[in-house]
């Protein structure tokens, strides 16, 4: 931000030998521990004009995103990973369900909401859809959070089991409610936690 005026901020691109960078130890995170996530400190670095991504303006990280449609926070390329991580567990249930003739179904209704919402988010990319892309955001985390829940539940109490890999999709999945999150593709699932549409009986 901008000390003349702290409502203006500036995105930078600060390359890693300046003089006064200092990373910090990574933080213990609930998943992902080994990309050795952790802050940056910043001891008088020194940029210029150059170095200048955007601004100087309100939410430049919002605002930078929104001018190259697809990337940054809420890109289309969190969405793609989402989809990939739901794989994972679309595809063990698949496994399973080759033995257990009662996931049959539940794996049919995966496999097709997987395909439709992976469908929606190419013809977005390719600018033929007028859906928006924090609308498939959201329904990117809903089914990679979904999916390694329906996976724990079908692995039972060994899906339970930290060294189970179950379990850690379950984790990992958490992580796309907070990571590059728009804020409302956060409040949508505030509001759908809180509201839930109607479970369906035993």
């Amino acid at each position: 931000a901008l000390e003349s005026d702290p409502a203006m901020e500036l995105l930078f691109v600060v390359h890693r030998n300046l003089p006064g960078i200092q990373p910090q130890k990574p933080f213990d995170m609930l998943a992902l521990t080994e990309s050795c996530t952790g802050s940056v400190a910043l001891r008088n670095v020194a940029v210029t004009d150059k170095d200048l991504l955007h601004g100087p303006i309100p939410n430049v990280v919002e605002a930078s995103s929104a001018s190259h449609v697809g990337t940054g926070t809420g890109g289309y390329q969190t969405s793609a990973l989402a989809l990939g991580h739901a794989a994972r567990s679309i595809l063990f249930l698949e496994q399973e369900s080759t033995r257990r003739p009662e996931l049959r179904k539940v794996i049919a209704e995966w496999i097709d909401r997987w395909n439709t919402l992976r469908s929606d988010l190419l013809q977005l990319a390719s600018g033929l859809s007028t859906k928006s892309a924090s609308g498939i955001r959201k329904l990117a985390n809903d089914i990679a959070i979904q999916s390694a829940q329906s996976a724990l539940t079908a692995a039972k109490g060994a899906g339970f089991l930290t060294t189970h890999p179950v379990s850690q999709w379950c984790r990992e999945s958490l992580f796309f409610l907070v990571w590059s999150c728009p804020q409302s593709v956060a409040m949508a699932h505030q509001n759908c936690l809180a509201n839930p549409q109607p479970s369906v009986d035993p």
